[in-house]
């Protein structure tokens, strides 16, 4: 809810039912996923980001979170948290805005698969920053 403070002024709000739902869905992800997290700072992060995004409007804003959140969760487990979380959110962020431009399904997809790729079969000499 305090992120409400920063994202008001892109027009954005989250309610309390809105953050009820995204709550629940990092649970079930991260049940899913056979995860645990102590702290919500990837949710909040993702809000963070997300609030300046172009391709985030109110109507969209609560699913958006709720699907950058599997697709980090998903991306984590299946990396097997080889890269930092914070290298790992850049790296969804810039493919959402750039390459995605905005589409959940192509992120999820075809760009999940390669950067999964690039993480797990990197060059060994090669920094996993620049996966």
């Amino acid at each position: 809810m305090e992120t409400n403070l920063s994202s008001k002024k892109y027009g954005l709000k989250l309610t309390e039912k809105d953050v009820s739902e995204i709550i629940k869905d990092r649970e079930r992800v991260l049940n899913h996923q056979g995860r645990v997290e102590l702290d919500i700072k990837v949710t909040v992060k993702i809000i963070e980001f997300l609030y300046s995004s172009p391709y985030v409007n109110q109507d969209n804003y609560s699913d958006t979170v709720i699907g950058l959140q599997e697709i980090f969760y998903y991306l984590k487990s299946e990396t097997d948290d080889q890269i930092a979380d914070d290298i790992l959110l850049n790296k969804i962020f810039k493919l959402y805005e750039n390459i995605c431009a905005g589409s959940l399904e192509l992120l999820r997809g075809r760009e999940a698969d390669k950067l999964i790729n690039k993480i797990k079969y990197q060059d060994p000499d090669k920094e996993v920053a620049d996966a």
